[in-house]
């Protein structure tokens, strides 16, 4: 896949409404090769985003290191992380509103109307603080839940999950 993204692209011609050109540094012109229409999804960007996923998840099978247990389990639970993760970052950030502005965005008058308060979001590491520990809770669960599949295997509606 990575090799027909690179000889089709190399072309010009066809999978990308936006053609490559070569720019004053290399970097951009590298940039200007890999820069492909994300929506709507073209071929280029379908054959280079799942070919270098198809090589990454191959090496990351042949690999023993241990730092790729969680995604392990977490890869094994897919609907159930699904699902879950859906409500615990929705269930977040309810929390985190309460804690910010109490009920004022949940009174009637509020609820599907654009309201933002001018102190709404929070800066960048704390979002990235605030996705690691889903994340990890994300990990318990979804390892919590691994554990309960393999102890009762009887159990029909667990194959769904």
């Amino acid at each position: 896949m990575i090799f027909a993204f690179m000889i089709i692209r190399a072309t010009n011609v066809y999978g990308d409404p936006n053609p490559w050109s070569i720019q004053s540094r290399f970097s951009d012109t590298l940039l200007s090769f890999i820069n492909c229409d994300k929506y709507p999804a073209s071929f280029l960007y379908l054959l280079i985003t799942l070919g270098l996923a198809i090589l990454l998840l191959y090496f990351l099978e042949k690999s023993n290191i241990r730092y790729f247990k969680p995604l392990i389990i977490l890869g094994q639970q897919p609907l159930f992380f699904y699902i879950i993760h859906v409500y615990l970052i929705h269930l977040t950030a309810i929390l985190f509103a309460l804690s910010r502005h109490g009920m004022e965005p949940f009174t009637f008058y509020q609820v599907g109307i654009s309201w933002k308060p001018k102190t709404f979001g929070y800066d960048l590491p704390i979002v990235y603080l605030i996705c690691l520990l889903i994340t990890f809770l994300l990990y318990i669960i979804c390892d919590w839940f691994g554990k309960y599949k393999k102890k009762y295997r009887g159990k029909w509606w667990l194959n769904y999950l």
